[in-house]
């Protein structure tokens, strides 16, 4: 099996979380969720776990999204009480390293189709310099700011955070994407818009992404 059958086997794992998802969490999936899923593919049972490992390391930041949380591990008074006799953390967590496939990952699966289509139409290159950006489709400006990819970068940054716990995480990253469907629009509803931004910007401060949060804001004028 080639590199690529093999790149081809990971997305399809992970464009069928995508498709039979009922919430975002559900579209993201471990490295070894994604690989005991390939084992079940036929055809797919020579594929390794480093295999797997190395196709994800490939892809990610393209075809992939790679998120990172933290999680705190829940100690009985007891068991905080041996740690601490043995000099251990009683306040311990763990990091988990989740993956979900991105828009070009589905084209690369799938191929174009008619949301792709739609979103090539509406796509918003935006950039300016303190200046209030004009939202809608095809609406091109020239300056230094990429509204889009800022509000990908801030979601990174936020879901990397450990300041923040997964719940408000999931949350802020859902917001921030449902910003991005607003700028997809022809016409964004501007109040939706500025009513999601109040939790983002908050919980921006707590990440320490104020900076970007704020370049963000100064590019939608809100």
């Amino acid at each position: 099996m080639s590199d690529e059958d093999k790149m081809l086997a990971v997305l399809k794992v992970l464009n069928d979380a995508r498709r039979n998802a009922r919430s975002e969490n559900m579209m993201q999936l471990t490295s070894a969720e994604v690989y005991v899923k390939i084992r079940r593919i036929a055809g797919c049972e020579a594929i390794t776990k480093n295999d797997v490992l190395v196709a994800l390391d490939y892809m990610s930041g393209n075809q992939i999204q790679k998120i990172t949380s933290k999680h705190r591990i829940g100690y009985t008074p007891g068991a905080k009480a041996i740690a601490k006799r043995n000099g251990m953390s009683t306040n311990p967590s763990v990091t988990v390293v989740r993956f979900k496939i991105t828009q070009k990952g589905i084209v690369m699966l799938e191929g174009k189709n008619d949301f792709t289509k739609v979103a090539e139409v509406r796509k918003i290159t935006v950039n300016a310099n303190n200046s209030q950006v004009v939202i809608g489709s095809q609406n091109i400006i020239k300056g230094n700011i990429i509204v889009i990819d800022k509000l990908t970068e801030l979601q990174q940054k936020i879901s990397e955070s450990n300041e923040l716990d997964l719940e408000q995480k999931q949350d802020i990253v859902a917001d921030i994407d449902s910003i991005k469907a607003q700028l997809s629009k022809p016409n964004p509803a501007i109040k939706v818009i500025k009513a999601l931004w109040a939790p983002i910007a908050a919980a921006a401060d707590i990440a320490g992404a104020s900076q970007l949060a704020a370049a963000v804001a100064t590019a939608l004028a809100l």
